[in-house]
């Protein structure tokens, strides 16, 4: 699906929606074969040339570094937003930030909203996320929107005050001696 088609059809969506209008749910359709696979990793506060594979002499990063020869690297791009829940909010969307209504991080977004994944579901796609999400309806996120939202498979850790002591990112920054997280005391 190009941009055109994807920009078209989320617009579609959001004016049904605004009207009320609904549609009988159908059964899911199965990707076609040959569909590519997507694998969309977003990273935060990480500019385009902290990896080694465009250009940082310094930092290693051999598993992006191989991603980015064996798929398509983005080289010309900027996010719509200059912090994460905006910025992944436009990504999501494909709308613009005054467009969603989410402007900074911790509001929420309008649930007539469709993002991205519910329309790569409608191809036939699985999704799944990992990490943090920064993206909801509310706050903190949680799995039950996650899937609400066209996620199949959902894996959080968002590192913020709620975390956990089993979380991934606590068990790395405790390891990496980067001292108390400021919930902890």
């Amino acid at each position: 699906m190009d941009r055109r088609t994807f920009l078209q059809g989320t617009a579609l969506s959001s004016a049904l929606s605004a009207v009320g209008a609904t549609a009988a749910p159908s059964p899911r359709p199965k990707a076609r074969p040959g569909s590519p696979n997507i694998l969309i990793i977003m990273t935060d506060q990480q500019r385009y040339d902290c990896v080694g594979a465009n250009g940082n002499p310094i930092i290693q990063t051999p598993h992006l570094d191989r991603l980015a020869t064996e798929s398509a690297n983005f080289s010309h791009c900027f996010v719509q937003a200059p912090v994460c829940t905006p910025s992944r909010a436009c990504f999501f969307t494909g709308r613009y930030a005054h467009a969603h209504k989410n402007r900074v991080n911790y509001t929420k977004l309008p649930e007539s909203e469709t993002l991205f994944p519910k329309r790569l579901q409608a191809a036939g796609y699985r999704t799944g996320i990992v990490g943090k999400s920064h993206l909801y309806y509310e706050y903190p996120p949680t799995k039950a929107e996650a899937i609400r939202t066209g996620f199949d498979d959902v894996e959080l850790h968002d590192g913020a005050h709620h975390a956990d002591a089993f979380s991934d990112y606590v068990t790395w920054r405790n390891a990496n001696a980067l001292g108390s997280p400021p919930w902890r005391g």
